[in-house]
């Protein structure tokens, strides 16, 4: 079905107040409890996945997946857009797009829900400005169930939230990490990788468990071989030597 007045849809929604995409207004999990407060009250057909993602492409809505593009998406406009299209296609059993269905679904949540709370006065009259198609409000407010009667959402943040994200490590980071903190630790690499640690004892399973094993394969193999030989230092399981009696022991055991 031809998607015929998507662009008039987004220029009129991008012009009023309620639609706010310049900040982060929202947390993902201030999302998820949006999303399950009007699930409990909607009861839509079928109950959308709230995915976040940082990938091409706008924020979109099918009957199974709510997909937000993180920072600008997390803003209550845009939420309650997506939700309108899970609505929409649950009840409807079709994709209408930005039809006049979902025009009304969207406006409904809107005037309910939204700490604006525009009149549907207000919001017709935009819809007219823009040449906005929709169908009659009340159809659906009644076909929802929804009345004055819920609360809206607290009232938008004026600031943006950065929410703290975890800094992605490789294996091979964490190990220069590791090998700077502990320099008896090194590792060589060729076609594969060279293991091992000064400060035990090469050659001699009384000391060093990898005295016959020193290669890996993989930088995930490097750093549990490396993370051992902490762990061994750590413990003193490994005596700690000088490089002169390091030496000298290794002269006993040719010798032996």
């Amino acid at each position: 079905m031809r998607d015929y007045q998507r662009k008039r849809v987004y220029t009129w929604e991008n012009k009023q107040a309620w639609m706010q995409k310049d900040g982060v207004y929202l947390t993902k999990d201030e999302c998820r409890a949006i999303v399950n407060r009007l699930d409990k009250i909607i009861k839509p057909v079928f109950r959308a996945k709230l995915v976040f993602g940082t990938g091409r492409g706008p924020s979109r809505a099918t009957h199974r997946k709510i997909y937000l593009k993180e920072e600008w998406g997390q803003s209550l406009g845009v939420l309650l857009h997506e939700y309108a299209h899970v609505v929409e296609c649950g009840f409807m059993r079709t994709e209408d797009h930005h039809g006049r269905d979902f025009v009304s679904i969207f406006c409904c949540l809107l005037h309910v829900f939204h700490p604006m709370q525009p009149s549907f006065k207000e919001l017709a009259q935009s819809c007219n400005d823009f040449g906005v198609n929709f169908k009659e409000f009340d159809y659906w407010m009644q076909k929802l169930k929804l009345s004055k009667r819920y609360k809206p959402f607290g009232a938008m943040r004026t600031e943006s939230i950065v929410e703290t994200k975890k800094k992605r490590t490789s294996p091979k980071q964490r190990v220069d990490a590791l090998i700077e903190m502990y320099p008896s630790i090194s590792y060589e690499k060729d076609y594969s990788f060279w293991v091992y640690c000064n400060s035990i004892v090469e050659d001699d399973p009384k000391y060093d468990p990898y005295y016959d094993e020193h290669y890996c394969d993989t930088w995930k193999e490097v750093e549990e071989r490396v993370n051992h030989y902490v762990e061994l230092i750590n413990q003193q399981v490994g005596p700690r030597i000088t490089p002169t009696q390091l030496m000298i022991n290794k002269q006993k055991l040719r010798n032996s």
